[in-house]
Protein backbone atom coordinates (compact mmCIF):
# COMPACT_ATOMS: atom_id res chain seq x y z
CA UNK A 1 0.00 0.00 0.00
CA UNK A 2 0.76 3.83 -0.21
CA UNK A 3 1.62 3.81 3.75
CA UNK A 4 1.39 1.78 6.92
CA UNK A 5 2.99 1.82 10.05
CA UNK A 6 5.34 -1.23 11.32
CA UNK A 7 6.18 -1.29 15.11
CA UNK A 8 7.64 -3.58 17.94
CA UNK A 9 10.06 -3.76 20.56
CA UNK A 10 13.60 -1.83 20.05
CA UNK A 11 16.34 -4.20 18.37
CA UNK A 12 13.74 -6.34 16.68
CA UNK A 13 14.59 -5.61 13.24
CA UNK A 14 11.88 -3.04 11.65
CA UNK A 15 14.40 -1.32 9.99
CA UNK A 16 16.06 -4.57 8.39
CA UNK A 17 12.09 -6.07 7.59
CA UNK A 18 11.42 -2.53 5.69
CA UNK A 19 14.22 -2.65 3.62
CA UNK A 20 13.94 -6.29 2.86
CA UNK A 21 10.65 -6.06 1.92
CA UNK A 22 11.69 -3.33 -0.25
CA UNK A 23 14.51 -4.49 -2.52
CA UNK A 24 12.12 -7.81 -2.55
CA UNK A 25 9.47 -5.88 -4.71
CA UNK A 26 11.38 -2.57 -5.73
CA UNK A 27 14.65 -3.61 -6.79
CA UNK A 28 17.16 -0.58 -6.00
CA UNK A 29 14.25 1.66 -6.07
CA UNK A 30 15.02 4.78 -4.09
CA UNK A 31 14.90 3.94 -0.20
CA UNK A 32 14.97 7.27 2.06
CA UNK A 33 15.24 6.62 6.25
CA UNK A 34 14.21 9.69 8.25
CA UNK A 35 15.56 9.62 11.99
CA UNK A 36 12.54 11.29 13.61
CA UNK A 37 14.10 11.89 17.16
CA UNK A 38 16.97 14.27 14.78
CA UNK A 39 14.26 17.09 14.82
CA UNK A 40 14.75 19.88 18.02
CA UNK A 41 11.38 19.35 19.66
CA UNK A 42 11.12 22.59 21.30
CA UNK A 43 11.60 24.07 18.64
CA UNK A 44 8.38 23.55 17.20
CA UNK A 45 4.74 24.21 19.28
CA UNK A 46 1.86 22.83 17.53
CA UNK A 47 -2.16 23.82 18.06
CA UNK A 48 -3.21 27.40 18.73
CA UNK A 49 0.21 27.77 20.70
CA UNK A 50 2.58 27.22 17.32
CA UNK A 51 5.42 30.36 17.31
CA UNK A 52 9.19 29.63 16.24
CA UNK A 53 8.89 26.55 13.82
CA UNK A 54 5.05 26.30 13.53
CA UNK A 55 3.28 26.94 10.20
CA UNK A 56 5.46 27.80 7.10
CA UNK A 57 8.64 26.69 8.71
CA UNK A 58 7.06 23.00 9.87
CA UNK A 59 6.44 22.82 6.34
CA UNK A 60 9.88 23.69 5.11
CA UNK A 61 11.24 21.28 7.62
CA UNK A 62 9.34 18.14 5.98
CA UNK A 63 8.92 19.01 2.73
CA UNK A 64 12.93 18.20 1.56
CA UNK A 65 12.30 14.73 2.99
CA UNK A 66 9.23 14.21 0.98
CA UNK A 67 10.96 15.45 -1.99
CA UNK A 68 14.18 13.30 -1.97
CA UNK A 69 11.87 10.31 -1.58
CA UNK A 70 9.97 11.16 -5.10
CA UNK A 71 9.48 7.85 -6.60
CA UNK A 72 10.53 5.64 -3.92
CA UNK A 73 10.09 4.98 -0.23
CA UNK A 74 10.09 7.57 2.75
CA UNK A 75 10.67 5.64 6.53
CA UNK A 76 10.02 7.77 9.29
CA UNK A 77 12.05 5.76 11.52
CA UNK A 78 10.83 6.44 15.52
CA UNK A 79 7.33 8.57 14.22
CA UNK A 80 6.34 8.93 17.70
CA UNK A 81 9.02 11.52 17.69
CA UNK A 82 8.37 13.61 15.31
CA UNK A 83 8.01 17.43 16.50
CA UNK A 84 3.72 17.46 16.93
CA UNK A 85 3.89 20.47 14.18
CA UNK A 86 5.41 18.29 11.79
CA UNK A 87 2.86 15.36 12.56
CA UNK A 88 0.23 17.70 11.72
CA UNK A 89 1.84 19.22 8.44
CA UNK A 90 2.15 15.06 7.55
CA UNK A 91 -1.67 14.22 8.32
CA UNK A 92 -2.61 17.16 6.21
CA UNK A 93 -0.60 16.40 3.57
CA UNK A 94 -1.84 12.76 4.06
CA UNK A 95 -5.70 13.55 3.94
CA UNK A 96 -4.96 15.77 0.52
CA UNK A 97 -3.10 12.83 -1.48
CA UNK A 98 -4.58 10.60 -4.20
CA UNK A 99 -3.57 7.12 -4.44
CA UNK A 100 -2.31 6.66 -7.87
CA UNK A 101 -2.80 3.07 -9.97
CA UNK A 102 0.73 1.73 -9.03
CA UNK A 103 -0.17 2.20 -4.97
CA UNK A 104 1.99 5.34 -4.20
CA UNK A 105 0.50 8.49 -3.09
CA UNK A 106 0.33 11.57 -5.31
CA UNK A 107 1.05 14.37 -2.49
CA UNK A 108 0.91 18.17 -3.74
CA UNK A 109 1.14 21.52 -1.45
CA UNK A 110 3.07 24.98 -1.55
CA UNK A 111 6.54 25.60 0.90
CA UNK A 112 7.93 28.49 0.33
CA UNK A 113 10.12 27.97 -2.65
CA UNK A 114 5.89 27.33 -4.31
CA UNK A 115 4.06 24.44 -5.28
CA UNK A 116 5.51 20.75 -5.02
CA UNK A 117 3.77 17.96 -6.42
CA UNK A 118 5.41 14.44 -6.01
CA UNK A 119 4.97 10.30 -5.46
CA UNK A 120 6.22 8.38 -2.88
CA UNK A 121 5.42 5.66 -0.73
CA UNK A 122 5.62 6.24 3.33
CA UNK A 123 6.24 4.03 5.87
CA UNK A 124 6.45 4.48 9.49
CA UNK A 125 8.22 2.73 12.43
CA UNK A 126 7.67 2.84 16.13
CA UNK A 127 8.52 0.70 19.44
CA UNK A 128 4.91 1.69 20.66
CA UNK A 129 1.61 -0.14 19.64
CA UNK A 130 -1.31 1.94 17.53
CA UNK A 131 -3.01 1.76 21.13
CA UNK A 132 -0.36 2.71 23.21
CA UNK A 133 0.50 5.89 20.78
CA UNK A 134 -3.48 6.77 21.35
CA UNK A 135 -3.28 6.50 24.81
CA UNK A 136 -0.17 8.04 25.80
CA UNK A 137 -0.47 11.10 23.66
CA UNK A 138 2.58 10.67 21.74
CA UNK A 139 1.22 11.38 18.56
CA UNK A 140 -2.19 13.24 17.09
CA UNK A 141 -4.83 10.41 16.64
CA UNK A 142 -5.45 11.53 13.05
CA UNK A 143 -2.11 10.39 12.07
CA UNK A 144 -2.31 6.90 14.10
CA UNK A 145 -5.28 6.20 12.60
CA UNK A 146 -4.41 6.91 9.25
CA UNK A 147 -1.21 4.74 9.60
CA UNK A 148 -1.93 1.98 11.57
CA UNK A 149 -4.48 1.19 8.87
CA UNK A 150 -1.91 -1.04 7.42
CA UNK A 151 -0.03 -2.21 10.81
CA UNK A 152 2.40 -4.84 10.73
CA UNK A 153 3.75 -5.65 14.23
CA UNK A 154 7.32 -7.82 14.88
CA UNK A 155 6.88 -10.05 17.48
CA UNK A 156 10.09 -9.77 20.31
CA UNK A 157 12.71 -12.40 20.31
CA UNK A 158 11.33 -13.91 23.35
CA UNK A 159 8.07 -14.64 21.83
CA UNK A 160 9.34 -16.58 19.04
CA UNK A 161 9.64 -20.74 18.64
CA UNK A 162 12.98 -22.35 18.52
CA UNK A 163 12.10 -22.47 14.79
CA UNK A 164 12.20 -19.28 14.66
CA UNK A 165 15.22 -18.62 16.17
CA UNK A 166 17.39 -21.17 14.04
CA UNK A 167 16.29 -19.80 11.10
CA UNK A 168 17.76 -16.32 12.31
CA UNK A 169 20.69 -17.86 13.77
CA UNK A 170 21.69 -19.34 10.52
CA UNK A 171 21.08 -16.66 8.80
CA UNK A 172 22.76 -14.42 10.83
CA UNK A 173 25.57 -16.70 10.77
CA UNK A 174 26.23 -16.94 7.04
CA UNK A 175 26.27 -12.85 6.92
CA UNK A 176 28.71 -13.18 9.37
CA UNK A 177 30.90 -15.34 7.09
CA UNK A 178 30.08 -13.58 4.29
CA UNK A 179 31.85 -10.39 5.65
CA UNK A 180 34.33 -12.07 7.26
CA UNK A 181 34.96 -14.31 4.26
CA UNK A 182 34.96 -17.97 6.36
CA UNK A 183 35.24 -21.46 5.29
CA UNK A 184 33.71 -23.25 5.92
CA UNK A 185 30.50 -21.24 6.93
CA UNK A 186 29.58 -21.66 10.96
CA UNK A 187 26.70 -23.15 11.71
CA UNK A 188 24.65 -23.58 14.72
CA UNK A 189 23.41 -26.78 16.46
CA UNK A 190 20.14 -27.69 17.51
CA UNK A 191 21.43 -28.07 21.37
CA UNK A 192 22.41 -24.48 21.05
CA UNK A 193 19.51 -23.20 20.04
CA UNK A 194 17.16 -24.73 22.72
CA UNK A 195 19.64 -22.82 25.33
CA UNK A 196 19.41 -19.34 23.33
CA UNK A 197 15.38 -20.22 23.06
CA UNK A 198 15.37 -19.91 27.07
CA UNK A 199 17.81 -16.78 27.03
CA UNK A 200 16.39 -13.19 28.27
CA UNK A 201 17.24 -10.52 25.27
CA UNK A 202 16.36 -7.54 25.70
CA UNK A 203 17.78 -5.78 22.97
CA UNK A 204 15.95 -8.91 20.53
CA UNK A 205 17.83 -9.41 17.66
CA UNK A 206 20.28 -6.98 18.01
CA UNK A 207 21.65 -8.69 21.40
CA UNK A 208 21.31 -12.29 19.18
CA UNK A 209 24.12 -10.92 16.47
CA UNK A 210 26.77 -9.31 19.28
CA UNK A 211 26.27 -13.20 21.19
CA UNK A 212 26.79 -14.85 17.92
CA UNK A 213 29.49 -12.62 16.52
CA UNK A 214 31.49 -13.13 19.82
CA UNK A 215 30.52 -17.10 19.42
CA UNK A 216 32.29 -17.18 15.75
CA UNK A 217 35.12 -15.08 16.91
CA UNK A 218 35.34 -17.97 20.22
CA UNK A 219 35.17 -21.03 17.64
CA UNK A 220 38.44 -20.52 16.22
CA UNK A 221 37.18 -21.49 12.48
CA UNK A 222 35.05 -25.00 13.85
CA UNK A 223 32.60 -25.57 11.49
CA UNK A 224 29.38 -26.00 14.29
CA UNK A 225 28.62 -23.54 17.15
CA UNK A 226 27.68 -25.60 19.66
CA UNK A 227 26.82 -24.73 23.91
CA UNK A 228 30.43 -24.39 24.73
Amino acid sequence: GPYGLVSGAAGVGKIFLVRAMWRAQQGNSRLIVLPCGSFFKDYYVAGSRRRIGGGREAVDQLTPYLVESSGGLLVLHHVEQLPTALQEELDARLAAATENDDATLRLAGIDSKGPVDYDLRLVATSTYSPETLLSSGRMIPDLVARLSERHVRIPALAERGSQDLFLLCDDILRRIAARRKLQPEPRIDLEAVHLLSRKVWPGNISDLVRVLERAVRRAEGRATIGVE
